[in-house]
């Protein structure tokens, strides 16, 4: 993590947060995927968390409560981003998470056997899909919320299919490849890479498909699936899919 960025934590303001992205979006080097994805998930588990809170009377005049509604004001971006967290996003949590799945996708993957040239291989992606595929849960989740970011991935071993692409794509940045990138459809989430452009799935729904982690998407089946919007999908440059993994988080 570079120390310009390191100098905003603890993030105890959405502000903050949107400081450090906006840093990330902007920098000479390309964003990193993990460390945003890790402090998304931490955001977004420190403002859904379950809290004592107190609950205000329901007034039952009619009149106070028809004033209310005719006052409210939707809130400025100001106070938006002056929104505390509570708890606020520590540095040596973010970091330590990082470290984490770093470990993960190194410590499975020897770059030696994958490696040729500066671009990756479709054996390199397949061997990171497996990767994040094999360390998950094996306990039922599908259709749950919030499982799209690698905070998920790393607390809890659960994703779902756009949090599978999206950490395929974060570990293979992870290891210095930035030519793998997410394809995605409205249902279903896939990923280019290459010099040329190729396709690989790297997850599936249900059971017996797992063997498709790897294999090109058929062009010609593509152009007739809904699932993969007729063979034309959001091809993502490294920004927008910073932007597509808040959207996913939300």
């Amino acid at each position: 993590m570079r120390e310009e960025d390191k100098r905003l934590f603890p993030l105890s303001t959405i502000g903050g947060v949107v400081q450090l992205f906006r840093q990330q979006l902007t920098g000479d080097v390309e964003p990193d995927l993990t460390l945003l994805s890790i402090v998304a998930g931490c955001v977004e588990n420190s403002m859904t968390s379950s809290r004592n809170i107190t609950v205000s009377p329901v007034s039952n005049d009619i009149s106070t409560v028809s004033e209310k509604i005719l006052d409210f004001e939707e809130p400025e971006v100001a106070d938006v981003e002056n929104l505390r967290l509570d708890p606020p996003v520590e540095l040596h949590i973010v970091e330590a998470l990082c470290a984490k799945f770093e470990s993960v996708i190194k410590g499975y993957c020897d770059l030696s056997l994958f490696k040729e040239g500066q671009f990756a291989t479709r054996s390199l992606v397949k061997r990171v899909s497996d990767i994040i595929w094999n360390t998950l849960s094996k306990a039922q989740y599908k259709d749950r919320a919030h499982l799209q970011s690698i905070y998920s991935y790393l607390t809890g071993s659960k994703l779902d299919c756009f949090g599978v692409a999206f950490a395929v794509v974060a570990g293979c940045q992870v290891l210095g490849f930035s030519d793998v990138h997410l394809a995605i459809s409205e249902d279903h989430a896939w990923v280019v890479f290459g010099e040329d452009s190729q396709t690989a799935e790297v997850t599936w729904h249900g059971k017996g498909h797992e063997d498709k982690r790897g294999q090109s998407v058929e062009t010609e089946k593509a152009k007739d699936s809904w699932l993969y919007v007729g063979g034309k999908p959001v091809l993502c440059t490294r920004h927008v899919e910073v932007r597509t993994g808040l959207r996913r988080n939300t």
